[in-house]
This record gives C-alpha cells, structure tokens and sequence, in this order.
C-alpha cells in the first residue's frame, strides 16, 4: 500500500486491494472518506448486527472496487478512508463508483433485504501536509455532503501547506506569550450559575491579529519537549483557579485525535500532563468535531484510562459533521455539547425544537448533561432551558477571556 503522510501514527498497516502491486515510491495524491448515511436508524430498526454486516458487505465491495495503489483503512463509526494515486478528480470518480456499488449492495433482515447509501469527502493532497490534516479536511467536506441531505459528494480544499506556519513560530509563539489559553464560561439556564468552563487555545500575534486554531493545532505535535512542557504550564495555570477553588468548576479542553491515538504524540504528553497536574475530577476531555479517529481501539483506551483516573468525557460540536449519535454509541460521553448549528431556527421551526427537545430527553434519560453551544441572546436561553437544555455557554453568557478575567468573575 502507498505510504501515509509523514505524521501517521503506528498502527495496523491499511487492507490493500487484492489486485494491487505494491507502489513503494508513490505517496498518496488524495483521499476519500466515505460514511454510510442514517446508519443510526438502521441500527435501531434492525438491530446493530444488521448494521454490522452491511458495512462488512460494503468494506467488501469497496475493497474490491480499489485501483492499484491504492489502500483503505477502517476508522471509528464503519468510515471508510481510501488513500489514492492519483489526482482529486479520479478520487471523485472512484468515490461516486463506490458508492453507486455500495448502494446496490444488501444484507438479508427478517425477509427483507436492507441496503444504504453512503456519503463522501474527497482531498487533494499536496504531499506536504499530515495524516491529520488532511484527514480534517475530508471529515469537513464528509459533513457538508452529510448537512446536504446525504447521498452526495463533497470536494474540500487543499490542507493549507505546512509552511504557512511552522513548529519553530509556534513555539516562539508559547515562548513570548502569544499563544496561550483563554477559558469562557458555561452556565446553568435554570439558575445562572456557573456550571464550569472551557479552556480554549488562542494565538494573538503583537499586531493582533488572530490565528485560527486550524492553522496551527496540527503543529502541537511537532513540539519541542520544553515547548511542550510550557504548553502544559500554561494549560495549567489557566485552569488552576477554577479546580482549586471552595466550589470547584469542571474545566474542559478539547483534545484531538493525535492525542488519542499516538502514545508518542506531544499531544499525548500535553494530556498526561493535565491529568497528572490536576485534580482529573475536575477535568473535562471534549472530543472535537473535527477529530478523524483512524485508530479507535486505541482511542478508546486512552479515553477509558482518563475516565479512570475521574476526568469527564465530553461529545463536542454534536449534531454536525462527524459528531452524531454514531459517535454518541462509540464513545459513551459523560457531558454532550450541541453544536450551535443546531439552534438556527429555534423558535420558529418546528423541526429544530423537536430535534433540541429529543436530544435533551435522550441525553437525560442516560443520565448524560446536555450544555447548548452558541447561545447569542436572552431568548435563545431561555426557549433552551423551557426544552430541557440544562446547560449553556455562547456570546450572550460570556466571550472568551484570560482565565484571571473569569476567575475573578465566577469564583
């Protein structure tokens, strides 16, 4: 199989296709992540031994369907991930083949005969960026084929070359105090009370200019170990006041698929590096949307060792792209976060209150607190709290600010 981008994490060597020649020089030009749609729905009407066996049929089919070169993996959820020689356009073509395939494969349930259809993301690659970046970029075109209505594809752009910003300009970024973390809070709608915050990541340059998360997160696991261990200072003292407080407020960081899957990932230290600073208790691990778990098993351990140890397992961004109620089974959250896609329309769509008031019924029935993102006006918390939403957080409660701002503030 052709080699995967230079940051692959260790793991199972991806399936070949049967017909394939081994291509030792070529590296991939693109790649296909391809997801079976409402896999949910047929999980709950047939049972999810159905489900299992559809997506044995199409890994089949799909496996069968692949050019030389070319090489598939299992991800998290029954994804498919292909990697490819060969431009975006024949991606797109195999893509659209695989999935006309797979929508005339089946599997036998209770006399009748149980077929899907399946949705892609396809990327180019340069050859200059890592397995998860580009993995990100595939799951973002998969959710916009998915909010589209499914049984579609989705081109996404190019990952932006690694160049535009480097491991050395994000380190000088941590040396000089530009990047560092603020917290924004996340309130009870019934009461007012605070009911914890989250840390985020933020990247001022002195002409104050931001840099968007995306552009430079991948770079964390190309950190020094001293710069590392400076992230880990700051982490710390942004979440400190709040753990060690009389009334201690769960803090929550998003963590992302590098530091699940890869024991080696700087990532990986950065967390470790929390759980053993802080009181885990009162840590909250939120997986992000965007977070392609190619190596599942091994993510789920590392989530399970946390859960162990007393930190909280967040769902972040549910609802939207890769963040559904596959996810929602795979990982068994303790706190589920809406994404703030969910809320267009509250108040005067019928659809989207129904959707919120189930969600919030679900969730409360396992006994797994809801916290609504995006909330930007009085009306929206309220309607939110009035559907069984308990929790809140968005630009109406409170923006991100340096930690000492809301410590102040909350405690």
């Amino acid at each position: 199989a052709p080699p995967a981008p230079p940051d692959a994490p260790a793991g199972p060597r991806p399936v070949r296709a049967a017909e394939a020649a081994p291509v030792e020089a070529a590296r991939p030009d693109a790649l296909v992540v391809l997801d079976v749609d409402k896999l949910g729905e047929i999980n709950e009407r047939y049972g999810p031994d159905v489900g299992d066996r559809l997506l044995e049929r199409i890994s089949d089919v799909t496996r069968r369907a692949l050019p030389p070169g070319a090489a598939m993996e299992r991800l998290d959820g029954g994804r498919l991930l292909l990697w490819l020689v060969g431009g975006v356009a024949e991606a797109a073509d195999l893509a659209d083949r695989v999935r006309a395939l797979a929508a005339r494969a089946s599997v036998e349930a209770g006399g009748a005969r149980v077929s899907c259809q399946l949705s892609a993301g396809v990327v180019p690659l340069s050859g200059d960026e890592g397995r998860a970046r580009a993995l990100m970029a595939a799951g973002d075109a998969l959710g916009r084929a998915k909010g589209l209505g499914g049984d579609r594809l989705a081109l996404a752009a190019p990952p932006r070359p690694r160049g535009d910003v480097t491991a050395e300009e994000v380190q000088a970024a941590i040396a000089a105090g530009d990047l560092g973390y603020h917290v924004q809070p996340i309130f009870d709608l019934g009461t007012g009370r605070p009911a914890g915050v989250e840390a985020l990541v933020r990247w001022i340059r002195p002409d104050g200019r931001a840099v968007r998360p995306t552009d430079f997160l991948h770079r964390l696991d190309r950190l020094s170990p001293d710069a590392t261990e400076l992230l880990i200072d700051l982490a710390v003292d942004a979440a400190r006041p709040f753990v060690t407080a009389a009334a201690p407020l769960p803090v929550g960081f998003n963590v992302t698929a590098g530091a699940l899957e890869d024991e080696n990932a700087r990532s990986r230290a950065w967390l470790r590096g929390l759980l053993d600073r802080l009181p885990p208790e009162h840590l909250t691990l939120e997986v992000l949307e965007s977070a392609v778990i190619a190596r599942p098993d091994a993510a789920r351990a590392a989530l399970e060792c946390a859960r162990a140890r007393g930190a909280r397992i967040a769902l972040d961004d549910f609802g939207t792209g890769l963040s559904n109620l596959d996810r929602f089974l795979e990982l068994r959250p303790d706190v589920v976060k809406l994404d703030r896609a969910l809320l267009r329309g509250l108040g005067e769509d019928r659809r989207t209150d129904m959707t919120l008031r189930a969600c919030a019924a679900l969730a409360g029935e396992m006994g797994v607190p809801v916290v609504a993102e995006g909330i930007e006006s009085p009306s929206e918390a309220e309607m939110l709290a009035a559907m069984g939403v308990p929790l809140g957080q968005g630009y109406h409660l409170g923006r991100p600010a340096p930690a000492a701002e809301w410590a102040a503030r909350l405690l």
